[in-house]
């Protein structure tokens, strides 16, 4: 189940730890809100998501986001560019990495032709607008389509999705943890999930353990994953194992207003144990209500920091001059 924030002067910014790991260097650190003059307010736990990555440097000159890593004494920029795919500085990447990244784009390419073909029936419209839309595979599983708008930057967004994914309890309480198993490279990696009980009580926990990939094409970032086997993965036998098929959540910028995204959601996903058809159809709609819920809940609390950041900043600035 299942990625900088730009307002005038401000945007968000990475506040890194460095660690070292398996001959890589790797940075953790977290999100804040940063100014052009250096001032840095990092955001909450509760309220930020925290962001694992591989050093990598783009030389991509038009930087559009205020989204950046530090590296040394060097801004580098996270610009996304889709001429330019392996942004990682790993050179030690394995036949096995080079098969799952691999599978990875594969697996993006056949959730994006689900997602744009066959016949949708219209199941419902939110309270907040979206709709939602299902349809029956050929193998006989039902998938969903979500669409609607979120007022966040597609790229800003990614990085909620992406990279947050350690945070997502902390604001989607339809999650009870979710943890990057394996980083293959800076845009595909295995991931692990809890989902918590739902349908009062009808539907248990399940766990799903998934392969992630993203990829940026024509101006639409596309976060794409797919049940995987692998051997590291948690066992623990309180949670019934489930499956996702090939899904995404395709994010692309609102082409009347460019600061929110046109966000396409497909949800491919098998819960397996017993459970009635129309229990887990009821299960599947609802899980992707809450979660917009919950998104949009924590773009407001990012974007408010932001601003509330920039009239402190104006405010001081004014009292010094």
């Amino acid at each position: 189940m299942l990625l900088g924030l730009v307002t005038g002067m401000v945007g968000l910014r990475y506040l890194p730890r460095r660690s070292k790991e398996a001959g890589n260097t790797t940075v953790g650190g977290t999100v804040g809100v940063s100014s052009t003059d250096g001032n840095f307010l990092p955001l909450s736990s509760t309220d930020v998501a925290t962001v694992n990555f591989t050093e990598h440097v783009t030389d991509e000159p038009n930087r559009n986001s205020s989204i950046f890593q530090e590296n040394n004494d060097t801004e580098v920029s996270l610009v996304l560019d889709e001429s330019n795919r392996n942004y990682s500085m790993s050179t030690n990447l394995t036949e096995d990495d080079l098969d799952y990244d691999k599978m990875g784009q594969e697996m993006l390419t056949e959730a994006t032709t689900i997602l744009d073909t066959g016949i949708w029936d219209f199941e419902r419209r939110t309270e907040d607008g979206d709709a939602i839309f299902s349809r029956q595979l050929d193998n006989g599983n039902m998938v969903y389509r979500l669409t609607g708008i979120v007022d966040m930057p597609p790229q800003d967004l990614l990085v909620i999705i992406w990279d947050g994914l350690p945070d997502y309890p902390k604001w989607n309480p339809s999650l009870l943890e979710c943890r990057v198993l394996e980083k293959i490279n800076d845009q595909t990696d295995i991931s692990y999930t809890v989902s918590a009980p739902g349908a009062r009580g009808y539907v248990a926990s399940r766990d799903f353990v998934s392969l992630r990939h993203w990829e940026l094409r024509h101006n639409t970032y596309i976060a794409a994953s797919k049940s995987i086997d692998f051997s590291r993965a948690p066992s623990n036998p309180e949670y019934i194992r489930g499956k996702n098929g090939p899904g995404c959540m395709e994010l692309r910028p609102l082409s009347s207003d460019p600061s929110k995204t046109e966000f396409r959601w497909l949800l491919n996903t098998k819960l397996n144990g017993w459970i009635p058809s129309y229990i887990a159809d009821k299960a599947y709609k609802k899980f992707m209500t809450k979660y917009m819920i919950f998104l949009r809940e924590y773009c407001k609390i990012i974007k408010q920091r932001t601003t509330d950041f920039t009239i402190s900043t104006t405010t001081t600035k004014n009292i010094t001059v």
